[in-house]
């Protein structure tokens, strides 16, 4: 059985497969044929404090799994070392297994990375990109939305073009709040609930409805550009705030779940 993780800023995601080609998320859900497509769908996530909590009582992995034996624990992390320390340590003392770490690289099949020195790269955002690839193998615009936002534009051939990374909308906040003295954010303030409101009417609608704006326009903005010079590209966004952005596009369907987990299980197959 191998373990695929996704240790990330905030959250902390991962998958079991039984053998290759099923994947499951526990010990009662069945085994999945098409795994690389339906890996989202069975993929489990905590935030990190809830794992703490789990790892402190022995509890993550291990209740009503104590067959469970793993054949390889494959782990994309961008989280602080840490965090990484825990997850090795953790993996080492309940199950007797080192954790192998995906890094990132200047080319998986016909995707090549624009970065000059590869390993410098987020391995997460390589690994959505090896999932977008994968599954389209035509031109995407990869856009992960978590902590930080990240965008990858990869051209039909397969040849990636390089990207951005901006502060999520909950960065955004937290940076406007932490670093002005009369802008706070009021668990008591009116809340403007409106679906299409513009103007809030409280600072803390005016800092919540400003940041999201910035990012959508933005992204708007990248999608265009991008489109403009790849008529056939895709959209494909993912993260823990990706639906909510999707969705704020207008293009529901652009979201998909997991993609650094999808990455990972494809690219040890």
């Amino acid at each position: 059985m191998k373990l695929y993780v996704d240790l990330g800023n905030s959250y902390i995601k991962w998958a079991l497969s039984d053998r290759e080609g099923d994947v499951r998320s526990d010990e009662e859900s069945p085994a999945d044929p098409a795994a690389e497509i339906q890996l989202a769908s069975n993929s489990l996530n905590l935030p990190l404090n809830q794992w703490h909590s789990l790892i402190a009582h022995n509890q993550w992995l291990l209740q009503g799994t104590d067959q469970l034996l793993f054949s390889q624990v494959l782990v994309s992390s961008v989280s602080q070392n840490e965090n990484l320390a825990l997850l090795q340590a953790y993996m080492k003392q309940h199950f007797s297994i080192e954790c192998t770490l995906q890094k990132s690289e200047r080319c998986w099949q016909s995707l090549h990375n624009a970065y000059v020195k590869p390993e410098r790269m987020g391995v997460d955002r390589w690994l959505a990109m090896i999932a977008a690839w994968h599954k389209y193998h035509q031109a995407c615009l990869v856009v992960d939305c978590g902590t930080a936002i990240t965008i990858d534009a990869i051209d039909e051939s397969g040849q990636h073009l390089g990207g951005h990374i901006v502060p999520g909308i909950q960065l955004l906040q937290k940076m406007l709040t932490g670093a002005t003295a009369q802008v706070k954010m009021f668990a008591d303030d009116k809340r403007n609930d409106e679906a299409d409101a513009i103007y809030g009417h409280s600072t803390s609608d005016a800092v919540t409805l400003g940041c999201q704006f910035m990012i959508r326009d933005y992204l708007q903005n990248r999608w265009q550009q991008f489109h403009k010079a790849q008529q056939n590209g895709l959209l494909l966004i993912t993260g823990g705030d990706g639906l909510e952005a999707s969705s704020q596009l207008d293009m529901a369907s652009s979201y998909h779940r997991d993609l650094v987990l999808q990455g990972l299980y494809i690219r040890h197959q």
